[in-house]
Formats: structure tokens, C-alpha cells, sequence
């Protein structure tokens, strides 16, 4: 992987990047409420509590607070901080591997004086939940990540050109000196580079690195 001199700060991607599922839809998929696992466990949470119809309640929420946080779930529905905490966390620990070449990765860019963003289409604190499994940072977003851009940083999902804008508006360096690393075609080289970002590279099915093509930005 040779990285372009003008590059100053190296994306990553989250989900495929990583970390990935322990077994197939182990957090998406359609049987989930929202097709969202962590939804459905929060969902429970407030079914236990004594919120009637919380699922249904849940939903309504997410629909009216589009760029919701799983922090705002729990301070919304009261829900104990501690213990969503806790299942939530043991949740990643049974069903997500860390993907420790992208991890070391991180670490050896790092040491060459590369600053290391993050942005995924998980909202914050999924991203901190996620990032605490591999070692990243902690849940107070204390480690060796500089940036964190999640969906309700970047209002909105990555396949949306507009929420790169917003994440480039937010970046202390412009476009021409970023790269990013995911997994998604689209989502992580097609449209970031649209949006004028220096390079990308997309990990392959052995999970080697490999310089996605630019394309002529309009």
C-alpha cells in the first residue's frame, strides 16, 4: 500500500474494516427490530423496565430522531446507563472478531505521524462500542483515534455524498489530503473520492489492501 505524500490523515471504516460479524447478520438483518441488533436488545431493555409497546415506542423514536445516539435511547427511555452498558459490551465481546491486521495497521501509520479518522455509519457511540473491542480507544473515546465521524456526526450514511461534505467541513484537513480504507466499493472509494478525497483502498476477500481506481470528478 503506498500512500499518497499529500495524505496527512488515513480513514477507516468500521464494520468489514475492523471488525466483522462472529456468524453471518449477527447485527443486521431483517428478524432484528429496525434490522439493528442493538435496537432490538435496547428494545427488550425497555420492554423490562415497564414501557408498554416499547418496541413500537422505540421505532417511533428512531423515526422522529433521525441522527439518534444509543446514548439517547438510555437517557430518553431511562434506561440504567451501567447495565445497557454492560450487555451491549458483552454483546460485541460474543459476536464480533476484531480484524487485527486493519487494527495494526492503525497502530503503524500512527507511529509514522498519520493522524487516524474514523467514519462509519454507526452513530458515536456504536462506533465507541465497536472501537473498545479491537483495543482502538475506550468508551470515553480515549486512545489512538484523533477523529470519530459517525452518522449523527456526518448527519447521515456514507453512500450520500453530503455526508462527506459535512465530514470534510468538520476535518482539520481538506479532502486532497485524506485517504480511506474500507470495504465497501461504494461507500468507502466511489463516493469519498467523489467527494474528493485523495485516495482509497478497499480490502479485498483475502483481507489484503488494494488501491481502489480514481474516477474524473465532475
Amino acid at each position: 500500500m503506498e500512500i499518497d505524500p499529500k495524505v496527512k490523515a488515513v480513514c477507516f471504516d468500521i464494520d468489514g474494516t475492523l471488525v466483522d460479524d462472529r456468524y453471518p447478520s449477527a447485527q443486521i438483518h431483517e428478524r432484528f427490530l429496525g434490522g439493528n441488533y442493538i435496537l432490538h436488545l435496547l428494545g427488550d431493555m425497555i420492554q423490562t423496565s415497564g414501557h408498554q409497546d416499547a418496541h413500537n415506542a422505540l421505532l417511533a423514536y428512531t423515526e422522529v430522531n433521525v441522527y439518534w445516539d444509543y446514548s439517547d435511547i438510555i437517557d430518553h427511555f431511562n434506561l440504567d446507563s451501567f447495565l445497557v452498558t454492560e450487555w451491549i459490551r458483552l454483546w460485541h465481546k460474543n459476536h464480533l472478531v476484531a480484524l487485527w491486521r486493519n487494527v495494526q495497521l492503525i497502530h503503524k501509520l500512527r507511529n509514522k505521524g498519520y493522524k487516524i479518522y474514523i467514519i462509519s455509519n454507526n452513530p458515536h457511540t456504536g462506533c465507541l462500542f465497536k472501537l473498545e473491542h479491537t483495543g482502538l480507544v475506550d468508551l470515553d473515546g480515549n486512545g489512538v483515534i484523533d477523529e470519530i465521524f459517525g452518522s449523527n456526526r456526518g448527519l447521515g450514511q456514507k453512500w450520500d455524498i453530503g455526508f462527506w461534505k459535512r465530514v470534510i467541513e468538520q476535518s482539520p484537513y481538506p479532502a486532497e489530503a485524506m485517504a480511506m480504507i474500507g470495504d465497501n466499493p461504494v461507500e468507502d472509494a466511489e463516493v469519498p473520492l467523489a467527494a474528493g478525497f485523495c485516495q482509497s483502498f478497499l480490502v479485498d476477500s483475502e483481507g489484503k489492501l488494494q488501491e481502489a481506481p480514481q474516477i474524473n470528478v465532475v
